[in-house]
C-alpha cells in the first residue's frame, strides 16, 4: 500500500508527499530490511546445526554404532560432540527473491569412540598389568593384552590403553610419578577440552617426592589417599573378601593375574613339599580348635604351624626403612622368634613370585605377619604386605609404619594389630604369645572373612540389594559390616565410572600437586621426628 502511494505521489506532480510521509517510509524499510536479517541468522544457525548433526549421524550410521550410543548420558555425549567438531566456516551469499541460498565450507569431523578411553602415558614400570593390580575389579583378563577392557556394572565401560595414538580420543590421560619427565609429555595445545589429565602415584610421599613442577596442567590426583579425587589403594577389605568369595568358587582372581603376568604357577606336589621343608624357627602353638567356629575358621586355624613370619627386601637402605628394623629388633631382643625372608634375611622366599598364588598359601601357615612399611605416618600408606600378604592369606597383620587412625578408617578393630597400641615392644610381644595359646581370642581376629556369606551370586554387598542374613544382625553389627564390606569402586574402576558417568570439564586445575603431594606429617618427611617418637 505504502509502495502504491509512492508510484502515486511521483506520477500527480500536482500532489505534494509530505516529509513526515518519506520518514515513514524509509523507517518501515529499515525494520522490514531488519527483519530479512534476522531471519537470515536465525536460518544460518538452523542449517548449521542441522548440518553437524547430520554429518555426525550419518558417520555413526556408518560404523554401525548407533545402538550402544542410545545409551550414553546424553549430556556426557553432547560435551563430547561439541569438543570433538571442528569449526564451520559459512558464507551467506546476498539474497535474491526472498530466497537465501547456502554456500558451506565443512571441515573434517573426527569420529568418537562409544567407548571412553583412559590412556596410559607412561607403561608403569613396563608392567601393563599393574594395572590390574589397581583395578580392584573382577574381568575377564585372558583376552587381553594389548588393551584391557573394563565392562561391569560397577566401574562402567572403558578402555585402558598405553597406545599413544590415542591421545586426541582419550577421555582422561593418566601420567605415572615415578616415571614424569618434563620433556615428554603432551602439549597444552592440542588438548581436547573435556580431556582429564591425571596424576597417578601409589607409593608415600617420603619415598616418592613430585620433582616435576607443572603449573595448572593436571585436573585429578589419583593416589593411595582417602583425599585423592579418585582413591586407588593397594586394596580394600570388601576387595579382599570379594578374593576370598572367588576363591572358595574355585574362580582364583589372584591366579588369573598371575597367568596374565605369566608368572610359572607352584604345582600342588611342589607346594606341598615347600611347606613340610621350610625352616621354621618360630613354631606355633597347635590349636584345639572349637566346633563352635565356622568350618572356614577352623580350616583355618588347623593348619597354623609358624607363629611370625616377615619378608622383607628393602634393608634399611632408606631411612624410614631402618626404623621398622630398629623396632623388629626391639621385638627379638624381647624374645620373640620371627621367619625373615628375603634379601634381608639371606634366605629367600621359597615361592619365587608374589603374584603365585601358592606365595599365600606359605604364609597362611603363620599366626601373624609382620606388614612393617617402608614409611612412617605417610598418609594413608599401606600396601600389599596389610591387604594380601597377611589379612588374604590368612595370617593376622602386626603393623608398624602406617598411622593408627588412617589404618581404623579402612579396617575394623579386630583384624589387625598396631604396634601403636602397645607401651613398648615387649608389651606387644607378650600379646602375641597370648594369643599363641589362646584359640579363641585369636579366632576372633578372623570373623570378618565370615562376611563372605552375605555377598550375592557375583560375589558383592549390594546396597542396591536386601540381604536378609544381614538384616538378621544387630543394628550395630549390620553398619560395622556395610562401612567395610559394602563393594565400592576404587582405583582404575572408579576412574572408568568417573569417565563414564561424568561429563568432564578439564576447566577445574590442581594449581600445585607437588605442594598438595607434600602435605604430610612431619614424621613422614622427617625420619629425626620419628625416631624421637619411638624412642628407639
Amino acid at each position: 500500500m505504502f509502495i502504491q502511494r509512492l508510484i502515486t505521489c511521483f506520477l500527480n506532480t500536482k500532489k505534494i508527499c509530505s516529509i513526515s510521509f518519506f520518514i515513514g517510509l524509509c523507517g518501515v524499510t529499515v525494520l522490514y530490511l531488519g527483519f530479512l536479517t534476522q531471519f537470515s541468522k536465525n536460518y544460518k544457525k538452523t542449517t548449521e546445526s542441522v548440518t553437524v548433526l547430520q554429518h555426525v549421524f550419518r558417520g555413526i550410521k556408518e560404523k554401525n554404532d548407533y545402538q550402544k550410543r542410545k545409551n550414553f548420558n546424553i549430556t556426557r555425549q553432547f560435551m563430547r560432540l561439541k569438543a570433538k567438531a571442528a569449526d564451520i566456516d559459512k558464507e551467506i551469499t546476498t539474497f535474491r527473491t526472498g530466497t537465501i541460498p547456502i554456500q558451506t565450507t565443512r571441515a573434517p569431523i573426527v569420529l568418537i569412540s562409544d567407548v571412553p578411553i583412559i590412556l596410559l602415558w607412561n607403561n608403569p614400570f613396563n608392567d601393563f598389568s599393574m594395572v590390574l593390580e589397581f583395578l580392584q575389579e573382577s574381568i575377564d583378563i585372558e583376552k587381553y593384552r594389548k588393551d584391557i577392557n573394563i565392562d561391569t556394572h560397577l566401574c562402567g565401560k572403558c578402555r585402558i590403553t598405553l597406545d599413544r595414538n590415542q591421545l586426541q580420543k582419550s577421555d582422561a590421560v593418566v601420567f605415572h610419578l615415578p616415571q614424569l619427565d618434563k620433556d615428554d609429555l603432551p602439549p597444552r595445545t592440542t588438548r581436547r577440552n573435556d580431556q582429564l589429565y591425571v596424576w597417578w602415584a601409589q607409593e608415600s610421599s617420603a619415598s616418592s617426592q613430585a620433582h616435576l613442577r607443572r603449573l595448572d596442567y593436571f585436573n585429578l590426583t589419583m593416589t593411595v589417599r582417602r583425599s585423592s579425587d579418585v582413591y586407588s589403594p593397594y586394596a580394600t577389605l570388601d576387595w579382599v573378601l570379594k578374593l576370598i568369595w572367588h576363591k572358595e568358587r574355585h574362580k582364583d582372581i589372584v591366579k588369573n593375574i598371575a597367568k596374565f603376568k605369566n608368572v610359572r604357577l607352584t604345582r600342588p606336589n611342589e607346594l606341598k613339599a615347600v611347606i613340610s621343608s621350610l625352616p621354621y624357627i618360630s613354631h606355633a602353638k597347635k590349636y584345639k580348635v572349637s566346633s563352635a567356629l565356622t568350618p572356614q575358621i577352623r580350616d583355618l586355624l588347623a593348619k597354623k604351624i609358624g607363629l611370625a613370619v616377615w619378608v622383607v627386601s628393602n634393608c634399611g637402605n632408606t631411612p624410614s626403612s631402618s626404623l621398622r628394623f630398629a623396632y623388629a629388633d626391639k621385638l627379638q631382643d624381647s624374645g620373640l622368634q620371627i621367619d625373615k625372608f628375603g634379601r634381608c634375611s639371606g634366605y629367600n622366599f621359597p615361592i619365587r613370585s608374589r603374584y603365585d598364588p601358592a606365595y599365600f598359601e606359605v604364609l597362611s601357615r603363620y599366626k601373624f605377619y609382620f606388614a612393617f612399611e617402608n614409611s612412617y605416618h605417610c598418609k594413608d600408606y599401606a600396601t600389599e604386605k596389610l591387604w594380601l600378604n597377611a589379612l588374604y592369606s590368612g595370617a593376622i597383620p602386626v603393623i608398624f609404619g602406617p598411622d593408627r587412625r588412617d589404618i581404623e578408617a579402612v579396617l575394623p578393630s579386630k583384624t589387625f594389630i598396631h604396634a601403636e597400641d602397645f607401651q613398648s615392644p615387649s608389651s606387644l610381644v607378650r600379646y602375641l604369645l597370648y594369643l599363641d595359646n589362646n584359640a579363641t581370642a585369636y579366632a576372633e581376629y578372623h570373623e570378618w572373612r565370615t562376611w563372605v556369606r552375605y555377598f550375592d551370586e557375583k560375589g558383592e554387598l549390594s546396597p542396591k540389594k536386601t540381604n536378609k542374613d544381614l538384616e538378621a544382625l544387630s543394628v550395630g553389627q549390620q553398619a560395622l559390616v556395610k562401612k567395610y564390606a559394602m563393594t565400592k569402586a576404587a582405583g582404575f574402576c572408579a576412574l572408568c565410572k568417573r569417565v563414564t558417568d561424568t561429563p568432564a570439564n578439564n576447566s577445574v586445575f590442581i594449581h600445585d600437586v607437588g605442594q598438595w603431594w607434600r602435605n604430610d606429617n612431619e614424621e613422614c618427611l622427617n625420619t629425626e621426628i620419628a625416631w624421637r617418637m619411638l624412642e628407639l
